[in-house]
């Protein structure tokens, strides 16, 4: 009953959250010197930034190094480089023309469209990428002839290797 009296010895303006009716005297003691040593604006004090130099920085590290990585992951990590190289592969014979007239000679951003575009698991989903991200901001008419071919070739690759 101790507990409940605390609750309720506080002034009516000041808003208080439930779980401090469950709190001994001395528990509510302690949460009350922790209020006073709060810092505006969620700032830490300059004593707990002393304390956190000796530690190691974690944030550094990623979530692989901390946790590891799961078979399937790396499977998953395995097949999306296979299918990029394996498109790039499929591209290679008409590259030269397609990163002149589709990507003005970028051929950067011609690879990581491809690597891109070897993730999706369908065409329909590649070809709306196509027509929406590389087409249409570049300006490239989609009946053009290397536009055509740029599109046919994925669309036979994504027949042969994405369909089974």
């Amino acid at each position: 009953m101790d507990s409940i009296e605390l609750y309720n010895e506080t002034t009516d303006d000041e808003e208080v959250p439930m779980w401090r009716a469950f709190l001994d005297r001395e528990d509510l003691s302690k949460v009350k010197d922790d209020e006073n040593d709060e810092v505006p604006n969620g700032s830490m004090m300059r004593s707990e930034l002393d304390d956190d130099s000796d530690e190691e920085d974690d944030d550094s590290r990623t979530l692989s190094e901390l946790f590891g990585t799961t078979d399937v992951e790396d499977e998953q990590v395995k097949d999306d480089t296979s299918q990029a190289e394996r498109l790039i592969d499929w591209m290679e014979a008409e590259e030269a023309r397609f990163v002149k007239n589709i990507f003005s000679g970028n051929s950067k951003e011609y690879m990581q469209v491809l690597e891109e575009i070897s993730r999706f698991e369908n065409w329909k989903k590649a070809s709306a990428f196509i027509a929406s991200d590389i087409f249409e901001p570049r300006d490239v008419d989609v009946f053009d002839e290397v536009a055509v071919d740029f599109t046919d070739r994925l669309h036979t690759f994504f027949l042969e290797f994405k369909s089974k």
